[in-house]
């Protein structure tokens, strides 16, 4: 899958650069974006857990009266993109964008826990006779999360206010094509017992994790493309072709997880920008 889609960019690139060549399109400035994508997290049970590990020593373990906790959370995740801008016969809009991003994505996380609670001694006041009662407590905790890294294919059609202005703001849509190429399942369990009296101490903690590594996937992402742009100078040549810019990209992602379910994710990216254009 990476080979494929190595080639394609390779192709696309090719097929530009003799566009470009034709008068077609005009390669006329470069971009790099840092940013943290924010997305819904996917609620993985017990039963997922067992379908993306099988053979897991932790998964073996009697869960019995343990309770899931479902819920939907969120989580953020850094993203790399680096673009080429290309216009049209010269003319300022549209902006054709092209390039290659490089994020992480947690897809989903789950837990299922117990907690008991029982009475170990008790004590009594020889003045009041009144009676203390000492707790012991046990708690057990298995949690997870699948994590995919991505290496995709992105491309977008901007249209700008007075691109050649001080300040500018853009907008547009674009597309984001991505192949997962390091994906696993961390899985943990605690266990933890705690006595309060030191004449009875039976507090005792121990850990346990396994990581299984999961099939090549792919996902796709739609995404609107909002931004505000900067140009450093105002008289230096050189300054005049820095811009600085902010972009927010609200999208919808679609990712299969192999063997076990098709996603569909909302998304909102936030990244800061640089733009050299010639």
């Amino acid at each position: 899958m990476m080979k494929k889609l190595s080639f394609y960019f390779l192709f696309v690139s090719t097929a530009l650069v003799a566009q470009e060549k034709s008068g077609c399109l005009q390669l006329s400035e470069a971009q790099v974006l840092i940013g943290s994508n924010l997305s819904l997290l996917e609620t993985l049970s017990l039963s997922d857990f067992n379908t993306l590990a099988p053979g897991s020593s932790i998964l073996a373990k009697d869960y019995t009266g343990f309770s899931s906790d479902y819920y939907t959370g969120t989580y953020t995740n850094p993203s790399y993109t680096g673009l080429l801008g290309f216009t049209f016969k010269n003319k300022p809009n549209p902006l054709l964008r092209l390039g290659l991003g490089y994020s992480t994505r947690t897809l989903g996380t789950g837990s299922s826990s117990r907690y008991d609670s029982f009475h170990y001694d008790t004590l009594t006041s020889a003045q009041t006779g009144e009676q203390i009662f000492l707790d012991s407590t046990h708690s057990q905790n298995m949690y997870g999360g699948y994590q995919s890294t991505y290496l995709s294919f992105d491309a977008s059609l901007i249209f700008r206010t007075k691109p050649s202005a001080r300040w500018s703001i853009y907008g547009g849509i674009g597309v984001n094509v991505g192949m997962a190429f390091n994906s696993f399942l961390d899985i943990h369990f605690h266990d933890y017992h705690y006595a309060p009296n030191s004449d009875y101490n039976q507090s005792n903690w121990t850990h346990e994790n396994e990581r299984f590594n999961q099939k090549t996937h792919v996902s796709g992402t739609i995404y609107v493309p909002m931004g505000l742009d900067f140009r450093l100078g105002k008289r230096s040549e050189f300054l005049n072709r820095l811009h600085l810019f902010v972009e927010t990209r609200p999208s919808m992602t679609i990712t299969t997880i192999p063997s076990l379910k098709t996603l569909l994710t909302p998304n909102i990216t936030s990244s800061f920008g640089l733009r050299i254009v010639w």
